[in-house]
Protein backbone atom coordinates (compact mmCIF):
# COMPACT_ATOMS: atom_id res chain seq x y z
CA UNK A 1 0.00 0.00 0.00
CA UNK A 2 0.96 3.64 -0.29
CA UNK A 3 2.25 4.43 3.41
CA UNK A 4 2.55 8.47 2.24
CA UNK A 5 0.23 11.39 2.57
CA UNK A 6 -1.34 12.77 -0.30
CA UNK A 7 0.25 14.41 -3.08
CA UNK A 8 -0.12 18.35 -3.74
CA UNK A 9 -2.98 18.86 -4.82
CA UNK A 10 -2.91 22.38 -6.65
CA UNK A 11 0.48 23.22 -8.89
CA UNK A 12 3.40 25.00 -7.10
CA UNK A 13 2.67 23.40 -3.61
CA UNK A 14 5.95 21.41 -2.19
CA UNK A 15 5.20 18.76 -0.31
CA UNK A 16 7.80 16.65 1.92
CA UNK A 17 7.39 12.88 2.14
CA UNK A 18 5.24 12.48 5.06
CA UNK A 19 5.15 8.63 6.19
CA UNK A 20 1.83 7.87 7.56
CA UNK A 21 1.64 5.93 10.77
CA UNK A 22 -1.41 5.39 12.30
CA UNK A 23 -2.53 8.72 13.94
CA UNK A 24 0.73 10.67 13.32
CA UNK A 25 2.77 11.61 10.21
CA UNK A 26 6.72 11.67 9.99
CA UNK A 27 9.42 12.76 7.71
CA UNK A 28 10.64 10.18 5.62
CA UNK A 29 13.66 11.67 4.00
CA UNK A 30 14.82 15.32 3.23
CA UNK A 31 16.15 14.18 0.01
CA UNK A 32 12.89 13.90 -2.14
CA UNK A 33 9.73 15.77 -1.89
CA UNK A 34 6.35 16.24 -4.27
CA UNK A 35 5.92 19.43 -6.29
CA UNK A 36 2.34 20.32 -8.21
CA UNK A 37 2.87 20.54 -11.36
CA UNK A 38 0.64 22.59 -14.39
CA UNK A 39 -2.15 20.88 -15.45
CA UNK A 40 -0.81 20.47 -18.89
CA UNK A 41 2.46 19.62 -18.47
CA UNK A 42 1.87 15.29 -19.12
CA UNK A 43 -0.64 16.10 -21.75
CA UNK A 44 2.28 18.37 -23.69
CA UNK A 45 4.78 15.83 -23.22
CA UNK A 46 2.63 12.52 -24.36
CA UNK A 47 1.59 14.55 -27.34
CA UNK A 48 5.22 15.23 -28.32
CA UNK A 49 5.96 11.79 -27.49
CA UNK A 50 3.00 10.80 -29.68
CA UNK A 51 3.75 13.31 -32.60
CA UNK A 52 8.12 12.92 -32.68
CA UNK A 53 7.36 8.79 -33.11
CA UNK A 54 8.75 7.79 -29.37
CA UNK A 55 5.38 6.90 -28.45
CA UNK A 56 4.96 4.15 -30.71
CA UNK A 57 8.99 3.24 -30.58
CA UNK A 58 8.55 2.53 -26.19
CA UNK A 59 5.11 0.98 -27.23
CA UNK A 60 7.40 -1.82 -29.13
CA UNK A 61 10.21 -2.00 -26.56
CA UNK A 62 7.81 -2.79 -23.56
CA UNK A 63 3.81 -4.16 -24.35
CA UNK A 64 5.46 -4.95 -28.02
CA UNK A 65 7.88 -7.91 -26.43
CA UNK A 66 10.50 -6.37 -28.91
CA UNK A 67 12.90 -5.19 -25.82
CA UNK A 68 16.77 -4.03 -26.56
CA UNK A 69 19.13 -6.69 -25.28
CA UNK A 70 20.01 -5.55 -21.31
CA UNK A 71 22.88 -3.06 -21.86
CA UNK A 72 22.14 -2.26 -25.68
CA UNK A 73 21.83 1.10 -26.74
CA UNK A 74 20.10 2.03 -29.82
CA UNK A 75 20.55 5.59 -32.23
CA UNK A 76 17.49 6.27 -34.15
CA UNK A 77 15.79 9.39 -35.64
CA UNK A 78 12.46 10.38 -35.03
CA UNK A 79 10.20 12.92 -36.04
CA UNK A 80 11.28 15.86 -38.72
CA UNK A 81 15.18 14.33 -38.42
CA UNK A 82 15.73 14.87 -34.10
CA UNK A 83 18.70 12.27 -33.50
CA UNK A 84 17.51 10.49 -30.14
CA UNK A 85 19.41 7.40 -28.45
CA UNK A 86 17.63 4.19 -26.75
CA UNK A 87 19.18 2.49 -24.14
CA UNK A 88 17.91 -0.39 -21.91
CA UNK A 89 20.03 -0.76 -18.67
CA UNK A 90 21.72 -3.85 -17.54
CA UNK A 91 20.58 -5.67 -13.95
CA UNK A 92 17.73 -3.57 -13.73
CA UNK A 93 15.21 -6.72 -13.58
CA UNK A 94 12.96 -5.10 -15.60
CA UNK A 95 12.21 -4.70 -19.27
CA UNK A 96 12.92 -0.76 -18.32
CA UNK A 97 14.25 1.30 -21.23
CA UNK A 98 15.12 4.63 -21.62
CA UNK A 99 14.63 7.28 -24.61
CA UNK A 100 16.78 10.51 -24.46
CA UNK A 101 17.95 13.20 -27.02
CA UNK A 102 21.40 12.48 -28.48
CA UNK A 103 22.32 16.04 -29.32
CA UNK A 104 21.90 19.74 -28.60
CA UNK A 105 19.18 20.60 -31.27
CA UNK A 106 16.98 16.94 -30.41
CA UNK A 107 17.28 18.72 -26.42
CA UNK A 108 16.64 22.02 -27.16
CA UNK A 109 13.09 20.15 -29.40
CA UNK A 110 11.62 18.77 -26.00
CA UNK A 111 12.68 22.39 -24.36
CA UNK A 112 10.33 23.63 -26.62
CA UNK A 113 7.54 20.33 -25.31
CA UNK A 114 8.15 21.93 -21.69
CA UNK A 115 7.86 25.03 -22.09
CA UNK A 116 4.37 24.29 -23.77
CA UNK A 117 3.35 22.23 -21.08
CA UNK A 118 3.86 25.16 -18.42
CA UNK A 119 7.46 24.07 -17.28
CA UNK A 120 8.84 27.80 -16.56
CA UNK A 121 6.62 27.52 -13.65
CA UNK A 122 8.29 24.87 -12.28
CA UNK A 123 11.42 26.82 -12.29
CA UNK A 124 10.33 29.79 -10.67
CA UNK A 125 9.06 27.22 -7.92
CA UNK A 126 12.18 25.95 -7.18
CA UNK A 127 14.26 28.99 -7.80
CA UNK A 128 11.87 30.71 -5.43
CA UNK A 129 11.66 27.69 -2.74
CA UNK A 130 15.03 26.93 -2.54
CA UNK A 131 16.66 30.48 -3.14
CA UNK A 132 18.55 29.73 -5.70
CA UNK A 133 20.56 32.23 -8.24
CA UNK A 134 19.65 30.94 -12.07
CA UNK A 135 18.43 27.51 -13.02
CA UNK A 136 19.19 25.24 -16.46
CA UNK A 137 17.40 22.30 -17.75
CA UNK A 138 20.70 20.43 -18.37
CA UNK A 139 19.17 16.70 -19.68
CA UNK A 140 15.74 15.70 -20.31
CA UNK A 141 14.63 11.62 -20.79
CA UNK A 142 12.32 9.38 -20.60
CA UNK A 143 11.62 5.67 -18.96
CA UNK A 144 9.10 3.63 -20.14
CA UNK A 145 8.35 0.08 -18.31
CA UNK A 146 5.49 -2.48 -18.34
CA UNK A 147 7.36 -5.21 -15.84
CA UNK A 148 9.12 -5.57 -13.24
CA UNK A 149 10.53 -8.45 -10.68
CA UNK A 150 10.68 -8.04 -6.92
CA UNK A 151 14.22 -7.52 -6.87
CA UNK A 152 15.25 -3.81 -6.48
CA UNK A 153 18.06 -1.65 -8.53
CA UNK A 154 19.09 0.54 -5.68
CA UNK A 155 20.91 4.00 -7.68
CA UNK A 156 20.89 7.80 -7.11
CA UNK A 157 20.71 10.32 -9.51
CA UNK A 158 23.09 13.13 -7.84
CA UNK A 159 26.19 13.28 -5.91
CA UNK A 160 27.38 16.36 -4.06
CA UNK A 161 25.57 19.27 -5.07
CA UNK A 162 24.75 21.40 -2.26
CA UNK A 163 20.88 20.75 -2.52
CA UNK A 164 21.32 22.94 -5.66
CA UNK A 165 19.96 20.41 -8.38
CA UNK A 166 17.28 18.22 -8.99
CA UNK A 167 16.04 15.54 -10.73
CA UNK A 168 12.47 15.38 -11.47
CA UNK A 169 10.03 12.53 -12.34
CA UNK A 170 7.41 13.59 -14.09
CA UNK A 171 4.19 10.70 -14.80
CA UNK A 172 3.28 10.98 -19.09
CA UNK A 173 1.52 7.61 -19.00
CA UNK A 174 0.46 5.88 -15.73
CA UNK A 175 -1.09 2.17 -15.42
CA UNK A 176 -4.93 2.05 -14.56
CA UNK A 177 -6.67 3.54 -11.70
CA UNK A 178 -6.39 1.20 -8.98
CA UNK A 179 -3.92 -0.77 -10.39
CA UNK A 180 -0.31 1.05 -10.52
CA UNK A 181 2.23 -1.29 -9.32
CA UNK A 182 4.18 -0.02 -12.14
CA UNK A 183 3.68 3.82 -11.05
CA UNK A 184 5.80 3.06 -7.87
CA UNK A 185 8.87 3.96 -6.87
CA UNK A 186 10.76 2.86 -3.72
CA UNK A 187 12.43 5.39 -1.16
CA UNK A 188 14.85 4.12 1.79
CA UNK A 189 16.26 6.23 4.26
CA UNK A 190 20.51 6.77 4.35
CA UNK A 191 20.50 3.53 6.83
CA UNK A 192 19.31 1.47 4.65
CA UNK A 193 16.62 -0.47 7.26
CA UNK A 194 13.52 0.91 5.78
CA UNK A 195 11.91 1.12 2.40
CA UNK A 196 8.81 2.61 1.85
CA UNK A 197 6.35 2.57 -1.47
CA UNK A 198 5.06 6.08 -3.25
CA UNK A 199 2.75 6.23 -6.13
CA UNK A 200 3.25 8.79 -9.15
CA UNK A 201 0.27 10.43 -9.31
CA UNK A 202 -0.64 12.85 -12.32
CA UNK A 203 -0.40 16.34 -11.64
CA UNK A 204 2.45 16.15 -9.27
CA UNK A 205 6.24 15.26 -9.57
CA UNK A 206 8.79 13.60 -7.41
CA UNK A 207 11.94 15.37 -7.12
CA UNK A 208 14.62 14.12 -6.02
CA UNK A 209 18.35 16.04 -4.36
CA UNK A 210 21.10 14.94 -3.59
CA UNK A 211 22.16 11.03 -3.04
CA UNK A 212 18.22 10.30 -2.76
CA UNK A 213 18.26 6.39 -3.17
CA UNK A 214 15.49 4.99 -4.92
CA UNK A 215 14.58 1.84 -7.14
CA UNK A 216 11.41 1.23 -9.21
CA UNK A 217 8.53 -1.02 -7.10
CA UNK A 218 7.60 -4.46 -8.22
CA UNK A 219 4.91 -4.50 -11.46
CA UNK A 220 2.91 -6.61 -14.15
CA UNK A 221 0.69 -3.96 -16.37
CA UNK A 222 0.42 -1.79 -19.10
CA UNK A 223 3.02 0.75 -20.20
CA UNK A 224 4.55 3.36 -18.01
CA UNK A 225 6.05 6.23 -18.65
CA UNK A 226 7.74 9.25 -16.95
CA UNK A 227 10.02 12.16 -17.74
CA UNK A 228 13.20 12.43 -15.75
CA UNK A 229 14.01 16.55 -16.08
CA UNK A 230 17.29 17.46 -14.57
CA UNK A 231 17.26 21.09 -13.86
CA UNK A 232 20.50 22.84 -12.06
CA UNK A 233 22.08 26.22 -10.42
CA UNK A 234 25.30 25.73 -12.44
CA UNK A 235 28.45 26.61 -10.42
CA UNK A 236 32.34 25.74 -9.92
CA UNK A 237 31.30 24.90 -6.41
CA UNK A 238 28.73 21.66 -7.36
CA UNK A 239 29.64 20.71 -11.44
CA UNK A 240 31.13 17.52 -10.15
CA UNK A 241 28.37 16.45 -8.50
CA UNK A 242 26.18 16.41 -11.49
CA UNK A 243 29.23 15.55 -14.14
CA UNK A 244 29.42 12.74 -12.02
CA UNK A 245 26.31 11.13 -12.74
CA UNK A 246 25.40 11.63 -16.12
CA UNK A 247 23.72 8.38 -18.03
CA UNK A 248 23.24 9.32 -21.16
CA UNK A 249 24.99 10.34 -24.51
CA UNK A 250 23.51 14.11 -24.65
CA UNK A 251 24.97 16.53 -22.63
CA UNK A 252 28.30 15.87 -22.59
CA UNK A 253 29.99 15.98 -19.80
CA UNK A 254 32.14 19.03 -19.84
CA UNK A 255 32.45 21.49 -17.52
CA UNK A 256 33.03 24.42 -20.25
CA UNK A 257 29.44 23.27 -21.79
CA UNK A 258 28.19 23.05 -17.98
CA UNK A 259 29.38 26.55 -17.17
CA UNK A 260 28.00 27.79 -19.92
CA UNK A 261 24.67 26.92 -19.78
CA UNK A 262 24.24 29.20 -15.91
CA UNK A 263 20.87 30.74 -16.17
CA UNK A 264 19.37 29.64 -19.20
CA UNK A 265 16.38 28.87 -18.45
CA UNK A 266 15.62 30.53 -15.22
CA UNK A 267 17.18 33.91 -13.15
CA UNK A 268 19.48 34.74 -16.32
CA UNK A 269 18.13 36.45 -19.74
CA UNK A 270 17.31 33.28 -21.64
CA UNK A 271 13.93 31.06 -20.87
CA UNK A 272 12.69 27.59 -22.35
CA UNK A 273 12.40 28.21 -25.90
CA UNK A 274 8.76 30.13 -27.20
CA UNK A 275 9.44 28.20 -30.59
CA UNK A 276 10.05 24.91 -32.15
CA UNK A 277 13.39 24.67 -34.36
CA UNK A 278 12.65 24.16 -38.39
CA UNK A 279 11.80 20.25 -39.11
CA UNK A 280 15.23 19.14 -40.74
CA UNK A 281 17.32 21.73 -38.39
CA UNK A 282 19.14 18.85 -36.64
CA UNK A 283 19.85 16.46 -39.55
CA UNK A 284 21.08 19.44 -41.61
CA UNK A 285 23.32 21.49 -39.44
CA UNK A 286 23.57 19.51 -36.01
CA UNK A 287 25.00 15.90 -36.15
CA UNK A 288 24.66 13.26 -33.02
CA UNK A 289 27.78 13.12 -31.10
CA UNK A 290 27.82 9.14 -32.09
CA UNK A 291 26.92 9.74 -35.80
CA UNK A 292 29.82 12.05 -38.60
CA UNK A 293 31.50 13.15 -35.96
CA UNK A 294 35.43 12.72 -35.95
CA UNK A 295 37.35 12.22 -32.74
CA UNK A 296 40.62 14.34 -32.22
CA UNK A 297 44.42 13.64 -32.45
CA UNK A 298 45.61 9.80 -30.84
CA UNK A 299 49.09 10.22 -29.42
CA UNK A 300 51.66 9.40 -31.79
CA UNK A 301 54.18 8.43 -29.27
CA UNK A 302 54.92 5.91 -26.81
CA UNK A 303 53.58 6.81 -23.19
CA UNK A 304 52.22 10.11 -24.10
CA UNK A 305 48.80 10.67 -22.59
CA UNK A 306 45.97 12.66 -24.08
CA UNK A 307 42.41 13.20 -23.15
CA UNK A 308 39.82 11.50 -25.54
CA UNK A 309 37.92 14.42 -27.01
CA UNK A 310 35.94 15.36 -30.34
CA UNK A 311 37.90 17.08 -32.94
CA UNK A 312 36.29 20.39 -31.53
CA UNK A 313 38.13 19.75 -28.51
CA UNK A 314 34.85 18.68 -26.47
CA UNK A 315 35.52 15.27 -23.92
CA UNK A 316 34.20 12.69 -24.89
CA UNK A 317 34.09 11.67 -20.98
CA UNK A 318 35.60 13.62 -18.05
CA UNK A 319 37.66 10.42 -17.22
CA UNK A 320 39.00 8.29 -20.00
CA UNK A 321 42.34 8.88 -21.70
CA UNK A 322 44.27 7.48 -24.74
CA UNK A 323 48.29 6.04 -24.01
CA UNK A 324 50.57 5.92 -26.35
CA UNK A 325 52.04 2.40 -27.06
CA UNK A 326 55.29 0.57 -28.49
CA UNK A 327 54.98 -0.22 -31.92
CA UNK A 328 56.10 -3.73 -31.12
CA UNK A 329 53.25 -3.88 -28.65
CA UNK A 330 50.26 -5.21 -31.01
CA UNK A 331 53.05 -7.80 -33.08
CA UNK A 332 53.75 -9.21 -29.66
CA UNK A 333 50.20 -10.06 -28.69
CA UNK A 334 48.93 -10.96 -32.27
CA UNK A 335 52.23 -13.97 -32.01
CA UNK A 336 51.27 -14.39 -28.22
CA UNK A 337 47.67 -15.66 -29.61
CA UNK A 338 48.27 -17.37 -32.40
CA UNK A 339 50.91 -19.25 -30.42
CA UNK A 340 48.76 -20.36 -27.63
CA UNK A 341 46.02 -21.19 -30.31
CA UNK A 342 43.42 -18.15 -28.75
CA UNK A 343 43.41 -16.59 -32.65
CA UNK A 344 41.90 -20.14 -33.93
CA UNK A 345 39.53 -20.22 -30.59
CA UNK A 346 38.54 -17.13 -31.40
CA UNK A 347 37.13 -17.67 -34.90
CA UNK A 348 35.48 -20.81 -33.92
CA UNK A 349 33.34 -18.95 -31.79
CA UNK A 350 32.92 -15.88 -34.51
CA UNK A 351 32.80 -17.89 -37.68
CA UNK A 352 35.77 -15.10 -38.31
CA UNK A 353 38.23 -15.98 -41.13
CA UNK A 354 40.04 -11.98 -40.78
CA UNK A 355 43.28 -12.39 -40.43
CA UNK A 356 45.27 -10.60 -37.44
CA UNK A 357 47.43 -7.57 -38.17
CA UNK A 358 50.71 -8.21 -40.11
CA UNK A 359 52.40 -5.53 -37.38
Amino acid sequence: PNLFSSPPSVPGEVKPLLLTLSDSEILFTKQVFQMGLPPGLSEALRSYLSEIGAMEVMQQWTVGQQPLDEGETNYMTLGGGWNWSGHRPREYYSDEHWLSPADDASHQDVLHALGNGGFDSVLDCLGVWFSLSSLAVYQVSFSVISSCGDKIHWHHDLGDTGRRAFSLYVPVVLGEEGNRKAAQYVYREADDNFAALVEFNYGSALVHLDWSTYGTGECDERMRIVANICVADIDEENIEGILDNLFFDFPPADEDYFLSLKGAHWGGDGGLPSERLPPGYASETHHSPYTNRALGPFPTQSGEVKALTWSDGTKVARETYLVGVPETLTKALVDYCQEMGITDMFRQWTGSNVLPPST
